[in-house]
């Protein structure tokens, strides 16, 4: 655990402007998804660097959707976890379209943070946290993040999620706020 001290916490703020009719659609064509993860734009970029200098990067992803198709294409080392089943059927239909079989694509029921006892310690380059029981999923991850490695907590803005920034009061903080329509107008 002391190795993960200096490890990057990233927290995404106002990323994503939330639509329940939206997400509870069924997508069922892959160019129906964004073609960019629900993240901010400064988030995006900083990701797309991240990739173009460790495209062989370990990524673990817990909930799933356009970033489960664009991380596909920037590393062939995603674990993506899903609880919805009706929503892992829709992106596993895109994953298969787009021929990303690499991926370790899972529908795991909540609490599905569970699934970090099954990695070695320091074993992920990456971690984002986008889905449910998010402060139960930084906890159980810290173990399995390398040293130097990055959590980014989407949605970082919501109050319920202080008990996350204690977890990591001691590492390097970056910050990504969204305060304009991003390149999908959202």
């Amino acid at each position: 655990m002391t190795g993960c001290l200096c490890s990057k916490f990233f927290k995404v703020k106002y990323s994503v402007i939330f639509f329940s009719l939206l997400l509870s659609m069924m997508v069922s064509k892959a160019e129906a998804l964004r073609p960019v993860p629900w993240l901010t734009e400064g988030a995006i970029e900083f990701l797309d660097d991240y990739f173009k200098k460790n495209p062989n990067a370990k990524v673990l992803e817990f909930g799933s959707g356009a970033s489960t198709i664009w991380f596909a294409k920037k590393t062939k080392n995603l674990v993506s976890i899903e609880h919805d089943a009706q929503w892992h059927r829709t992106i596993n239909y895109n994953l298969k379209a787009m021929g990303a079989r690499e991926v370790k694509y899972r529908c795991i029921p909540l609490p599905y943070y569970e699934v970090c006892d099954n990695f070695e310690d320091e074993y992920f380059d990456l971690i984002v946290v986008d889905g449910r029981d998010r402060v139960k999923c930084i906890e159980k991850a810290i173990r399995i993040l390398k040293n130097g490695g990055i959590l980014m907590l989407d949605n970082s803005e919501r109050k319920h999620y202080n008990q996350a920034y204690e977890l990591m009061r001691k590492w390097p903080l970056y910050e990504e706020e969204q305060k304009k329509p991003d390149s999908c107008r959202f």
